[in-house]
């Protein structure tokens, strides 16, 4: 394990690491950063993407196009307007 990567390395990077192999395994590198890995936890689960809150914004907004399109139109903000749901237009 590289020490320069060491800010990269948490406890789900090792455990990937750890369980992909079949046959062997070999590590080589600072013990410390095994332990500083397994110390550190999971940094995905203090990742802060805001998906949630994006699938909200969308869907509120395909939500209100459809309400506010009437049906024969068709199209909500360049989609297509296909049985109660918004498909891309090609």
């Amino acid at each position: 394990l590289p020490t320069e990567a060491s800010h990269m390395i948490d406890q789900t990077l090792l455990y990937t690491a750890v369980t992909r192999p079949i046959d062997r395994l070999v590590m080589i590198g600072d013990d410390s950063l095994i332990e500083q890995a397994v110390r550190r936890g999971s940094m995905a689960l203090e990742r802060k993407t805001y998906l949630r809150e994006r699938i909200l914004v969308a869907a509120n907004a395909a939500l209100e196009c459809m309400a506010e399109t009437p049906i024969a139109e068709g199209t909500c903000n360049g989609g297509t307007r296909n049985s109660g749901s918004l498909a891309r237009s090609p």
